[in-house]
């Protein structure tokens, strides 16, 4: 840039040496230099690695199957595709659109829960799931996460168990739930979450007396993912955690994550079936870093330290809301201008590329399972795709391409 008397003006570095790329997503590259008139550096335009290669550490290689090609998957609920949900034909039908349209892998969470699939000690009531499984294979899909088989809370599990009158009763009816819960459907659904909030849960306290069983937290987590083998050994085993501060704690504070790895890590040397790591990541909703936006950094630091333990890494339930936000400041209004962006809206949009552009950085990640469709359905407002009324918002303007072209990838048969 030149100024009257013709001397170059002041400017900026946009980057720092000449002749260094870096990726740019994940099928281009884009070289430091200058490109225009004034004395400073910037990015060239990206520039596409040719058919067969993608951008790895910054440069072009070969691709590898699976790597930076996890899978992508939503949570589904049943009424909706039941027609039952209340919302009328309209919505369900724009529902069950958008969800064949997007993606190839889905699942319901909470109908395989204990108090659903065994209310009582000696009734199972699998039809839920069943129920998923052919209207997913009905419509061209895949049912890709049993959600779950145990979660070590309270309210979670049948007031029947917490009534048996001995530790040994209910270390049986534990042995017993698990494994007919993990035979019933073979491996008609690739991956089982074992144990939901593993670590993080009601007996956080007294891990001496696990599900009141008189057993330690250790010996009984690894006594049911042996059981979860012995029933189903065709099948990948996860567990699963978000935190006790929050459920993206697991990622977010430091502490919290090296808590779980520990436990991971426990878990290995006492021979347990372990062959995966389930990560919750709900951002945006608590008072620390993930308050109200998406802690990129602090994501590939959990990630890098998740990926030392060798083990194919799940994110389980993935989104990001303006919930603390609008708790703080009863005026919020995610419509509104928010920092740089129009709107909250088009900064969400921006975060959610930005994760999928992080966890493809990852050969480890094998899986992104969002937990939102659309608004109307949110566990954390405004975290869906689509909203109240199924229009679509930022977000899927900016990731529907994304999605649509990974349910083609090559790498999901790996």
């Amino acid at each position: 840039m030149l100024n009257i008397s013709g001397s170059p003006t002041a400017c900026t570095d946009a980057c720092l040496t000449s002749g260094v790329s870096e990726c740019s997503g994940t099928q281009a590259y884009q070289t430091c230099g200058n490109y225009d008139e004034d004395d400073c550096l910037e990015w060239g335009e990206a520039i596409a690695c040719t058919e067969g290669f993608e951008c790895i550490s910054n440069e072009c290689q070969p691709a590898v199957l699976g790597r930076s090609c996890p899978f992508f998957a939503m949570s589904l609920n049943i009424p909706y595709l039941q027609g039952l949900s209340g919302e009328g034909p309209v919505i369900e039908q724009l529902y069950k659109e958008a969800l064949v349209d997007l993606f190839t892998w889905s699942m319901p969470a909470g109908t395989a829960k204990w108090p659903f699939i065994h209310p009582e000690q000696d009734v199972y009531n699998p039809l839920g799931v069943q129920f998923v499984l052919d209207w997913l294979n009905n419509n061209g899909m895949s049912y890709n996460i049993f959600h779950n088989v145990v979660v070590p809370k309270i309210p979670e599990i049948p007031e029947w168990y917490w009534n048996l009158p001995t530790q040994s009763d209910r270390l049986l009816a534990l042995e017993d739930h698990v494994q007919t819960v993990m035979a019933f459907f073979g491996d008609q659904i690739p991956i089982y979450n074992v144990i939901n909030h593993i670590y993080n849960n009601n007996f956080k306290n007294t891990p001496d007396n696990y599900l009141l069983t008189g057993q330690d937290r250790l010996t009984v987590a690894t006594n049911i993912l042996t059981w979860a083998r012995e029933a189903n050994p065709n099948v990948e085993l996860i567990v699963n955690e978000g935190g006790d501060i929050d459920v993206a704690g697991v990622i977010i504070y430091e502490e919290n994550r090296l808590n779980y790895i520990q436990f991971l890590t426990d878990l290995i040397n006492n021979g347990a079936p372990l062959d995966g790591i389930g990560l919750m990541g709900h951002f945006g909703r608590d008072v620390g870093q993930g308050a109200s936006k998406l802690p990129a950094d602090i994501l590939r630091v959990a990630l890098d330290d998740y990926s030392e333990l060798g083990l194919p890494i799940y994110i389980t339930e993935f989104d990001l809301s303006p919930a603390f936000l609008m708790d703080i400041d009863p005026s919020f209004n995610p419509d509104d201008p928010f920092e740089e962006y129009g709107s909250w809206w088009e900064y969400q949009s921006v975060a959610y590329q930005e994760a999928m552009d992080i966890f493809q950085e990852y050969p480890l990640v094998k899986m992104v399972h969002f937990w939102t469709l659309y608004d109307g359905l949110a566990w954390m407002p405004g975290s869906g795709l689509f909203d109240e009324v199924m229009d679509p918002k930022p977000v899927h303007t900016t990731l529907e391409n994304f999605l649509r072209e990974a349910k083609n990838r090559e790498c999901l048969a790996d």
